[in-house]
């Protein structure tokens, strides 16, 4: 739904289809380079809507519009127009439709990872608290702008290989770090004090067991483990939006994802494992998004050549994606894609968990001229 339009009809059956751009597989592929491949920004982009006739129309006459081809619309190739996004933005307002996108610098889910696991792991009773995400942020930020890559590669080499002795490694690596940085900001204090009491406590287990202080690998069809793959968080966190922006009610509500061969059945039991856990209430509370499920959508994998609504949401989340990417590490945008960019952004509520959710820094969001909650 867009800032200013009328309040949705949640009695009505929802239809939201998403789709993925800059996926490279699971985060700890960093690449040579640490630029995972060229493609360092991931995006979940889904679009809901109650009329998918009233979109596929609207997408079809666009490509008429605009003097494309048929067959499958593709965000590359119609990069080169930014208009067709634009055009793309402007429907999904005037419909009423409601956009989720999942917007992740692959090098800050791994910092964020780290964090979780190594520094600020989940603490009962601090958790639930309004700081606890506040503080997670604070040390991302943080994280994010100075720990070397050195460092980030040796995590994600632990998760890829597990061990107690690669654990215990990488808490003297960040100890040895923080330590060095001591004094020059307010915050490095914390953080070592933080970094020394979790060594102590996984020297002290007699038994000290890696996966406790690592991501918990995934298995492919392949029978690969998958650390950190960003469309599991991406389409989890969308799903508590949706809840969020429906206040519950997801009875009635389809998503239909384009079809993952590799990873269809990590999504799936991502999703099952989601809905568990709010039964058991072991989630905490996030701002503009509710984990605690009362109700459940339907996950459904389509072919995006046969399903105009995905791609829709491909056209869409890939705009985004090259739009972030560009900003952060390649050439600055043109006044054109800057001006699609403004329209998207003004289909964003946060309050109402509507719109784009960035998973970077501040630093990041402000080199783009975004201030975001």
């Amino acid at each position: 739904m867009s800032v200013g339009s009328g309040r949705a009809d949640f009695s009505k059956p929802l239809t939201v289809f998403l789709d993925e751009s800059g996926s490279s597989g699971d985060a700890i592929k960093t690449g040579k380079a640490f630029d995972f491949g060229g493609q360092p920004i991931f995006v979940l982009a889904a679009i809901g809507t109650t009329d998918a006739a009233s979109l596929e129309a609207e997408l079809t006459r666009l490509v008429r519009h605009h003097g494309l081809t048929d067959g499958e619309v593709k965000s590359t190739g119609v990069a080169h127009l930014p208009q067709f996004t634009a055009d793309l933005a402007r429907y999904l307002a005037l419909a009423n439709c409601s956009i989720f996108l999942e917007v992740m610098d692959k090098r800050y889910l791994i910092v964020a990872n780290l964090i979780n696991h190594l520094i600020l792991p989940p603490v009962p009773g601090f958790d639930e608290t309004p700081g606890a995400h506040q503080m997670r942020a604070v040390f991302g930020d943080f994280l994010f702008e100075g720990l070397p890559d050195a460092i980030l590669t040796q995590f994600a080499q632990a998760c890829a290989e597990p061990s107690s002795d690669r654990v215990a490694a990488l808490f003297e690596a960040l100890e040895a770090w923080a330590l060095i940085q001591a004094g020059l900001d307010p915050i490095r204090p914390v953080l070592l004090q933080l970094l020394r009491d979790n060594a102590a406590d996984f020297a002290d287990d007699t038994n000290p067991r890696a996966c406790n202080w690592l991501p918990l690998p995934d298995i492919s069809v392949t029978g690969r483990p998958i650390s950190m793959l960003p469309g599991l968080s991406a389409l989890t966190n969308i799903y508590a939006r949706l809840n969020r922006f429906r206040g519950g009610a997801l009875t009635g509500v389809r998503l239909v994802h384009d079809e993952h061969m590799l990873y269809g059945d990590i999504l799936r039991d991502a999703k099952a494992v989601m809905e568990q856990l709010s039964v058991d209430g072991v989630l905490p509370p996030l701002p503009n998004a509710d984990y605690t499920l009362s109700e459940h959508a339907k996950l459904a994998f389509a072919s995006s050549a046969k399903t105009l609504g995905i791609q829709a949401a491909d056209v869409l989340g890939g705009f985004v994606m090259r739009f972030v990417r560009d900003c952060q590490y390649g050439e600055h945008p043109s006044r054109e894609r800057q001006n699609v960019m403004a329209r998207i952004l003004e289909l964003s509520h946060p309050a109402r968990a509507v719109g784009l959710n960035f998973v970077m820094s501040h630093h990041q969001l402000a080199r783009m001229g975004i201030s975001w909650q």
